[in-house]
C-alpha cells in the first residue's frame, strides 16, 4: 500500500475465496492492461490467477507480474515459478514451542516478530526506470 500510495496510484482489492479456480473466474471478468500486477494473499490464488493469465494470452511477467504469498511449496509447481513471500515456518514453529514451553513452565511469554522473505523468482520483473 505504501509503495502504491508513493506512486498516487489506487489499487483494487478483492476478497475472493481460496482456490485456482475462484481466482481465474476473477482473472477472467477484469480488464487487465499491461503493466499490472496482481498481489495475491495466497500462493494458490497466485497460481490460479497465473495460469488463467497465461490462458488468455498475457505474458508474465512481460505484460502482469504477479505475487503470491506463503513460499510453503506450491509457488515452485506453478507453470513458472512464483514470486512469493515466504514465511520462515521453521523459525515460526520453533519460537511457538518455546512460547508454549514457557507458559507451561509459568514463565513470561515474550511476543515475537519474524520477518518473511521476499523470494523472487519468474513472474515478476523489475521496475523499468522512466
Amino acid at each position: 500500500m505504501q509503495a502504491m500510495t508513493e506512486l498516487n496510484k489506487m489499487p483494487t482489492i478483492f476478497r475472493i475465496n481460496n482456490t485456482e479456480q475462484t481466482a481465474a473466474n476473477l482473472i477472467e471478468q477484469l480488464i487487465i492492461t499491461d503493466n499490472s500486477a496482481i498481489v495475491a494473499a495466497t500462493d494458490r490464488i497466485a497460481i490460479g490467477a497465473l495460469q488463467q493469465l497465461l490462458h488468455l494470452g498475457i505474458k508474465i511477467p512481460a505484460d502482469v507480474g504477479v505475487t503470491g504469498f506463503d513460499g510453503v511449496f506450491i509457488n515452485q509447481i506453478s507453470l513458472q515459478h512464483l514470486t512469493t513471500v515466504q514465511q520462515p515456518l521453521k523459525k515460526i514453529a520453533q519460537s511457538m514451542v518455546e512460547l508454549l514451553l514457557g507458559m507451561i513452565e509459568k514463565r513470561p511469554g515474550k511476543s515475537t516478530l519474524i520477518p518473511p522473505q521476499l523470494s523472487i523468482a519468474q513472474t515478476t520483473r523489475a521496475l523499468e526506470e522512466k
